[in-house]
Order: C-alpha cells, then structure tokens, then sequence
C-alpha cells in the first residue's frame, strides 16, 4: 500500500525531524522491503514522507513511531487508493 504522510513540525526543527524519521521510518520499511522518501515542504505541512508498506500494522507502528520525534505537532496520513 502507497501512503503519504503530512507532518508538521516545531519551526527550525525541520532537519532534526527529517534526519530522525529517515533513521526510525526505515527500520519499518525495511521489515516491509519497501520505498521511503521524505521532502522538507512549504504550507500547512513542513514534512512529507511517501512510502510503501505491506499492511496496516506495519503502517501504525510507523506512525507511533513518528508522532514520538521531538518536534513534531501534527500529522495527517493519506492512504493512495487509486
């Protein structure tokens, strides 16, 4: 499943959050052997993650995994359906 992740952060906490999520999002991936990007962003979100996983679960425990990195406020998760 192809999913987008919004996030915003605390302001000038953006490398921090961007550096940790590559680190602890990529251990998920990895048990899933999928693709993982993250781009700094401008608008209501600073950070945006596109990756592949292979199930829900694997999807929430990315998502825990992210809303613990210090400086992060808010996310809102998009699942690709078509």
């Amino acid at each position: 499943m192809r999913v987008f992740i919004f996030i915003r952060v605390k302001p000038g906490s953006e490398d921090s959050v961007i550096a940790e999520i590559k680190e602890k999002v990529g251990e998920h991936v990895l048990e899933a052997s999928g693709e993982k990007v993250v781009h700094e962003i401008t608008g209501v979100y600073d950070v945006v993650v596109y990756m592949e996983v292979e199930s829900l679960d694997i999807l929430r425990r990315v998502m825990e995994s992210v809303r613990e990195i210090g400086g992060v406020i808010d996310t809102h998760t998009a699942i690709v359906v078509k």
